[in-house]
């Protein structure tokens, strides 16, 4: 029974609906909204955009990084290279001033792009960065 008031494009629609075993719902149904899953860490991270440079290995291989959010035990960056998890690296924030060691623990790669998502693990508190040049080495623990 063809519906009186409905464009024909609409009542093939809801035929061709009717055929695959489906039916129209309902326009003025409410979508829910999605609920973000509840913050699993101890201390939660603060969410806020920095700049950043990572130190690799000895040191000599550096490069910036952007971070997208940080705490006191860890931080989250972007970087255009990718970090092998489980490394030690120095982290240094240009824009709180903070730098220490950190292990990174994961790295991966944006979908569609080149950028690596990279979390990081302090662990130990950053100390503040003062004005000098730093040498920067890692003591192997026996």
């Amino acid at each position: 029974m063809p519906l009186p008031m409905v464009p024909a494009v609409l009542r093939r629609c809801t035929s061709g609906l009717a055929r695959l075993g489906l039916k129209r719902e309902k326009a003025s149904q409410p979508v829910p909204a999605k609920v973000p899953p509840p913050e699993r860490r101890l201390h939660p991270r603060l969410a806020v955009r920095f700049d950043a440079v990572v130190h690799v290995g000895d040191g000599s291989r550096a490069w910036n990084v952007l971070g997208v959010d940080i705490s006191p035990h860890g931080a989250l960056v972007m970087a255009s290279q990718p970090l092998v998890p489980g490394a030690v690296i120095f982290f240094h924030s240009l824009s709180h001033g903070q730098m220490g060691f950190a292990r990174v623990q994961y790295c991966a790669r944006e979908p569609r792009s080149s950028v690596y998502r990279i979390g990081l693990k302090f662990p130990s508190e950053l100390m503040f960065a003062e004005l000098g040049v730093w040498y920067i080495s890692r003591v192997p623990v026996n």
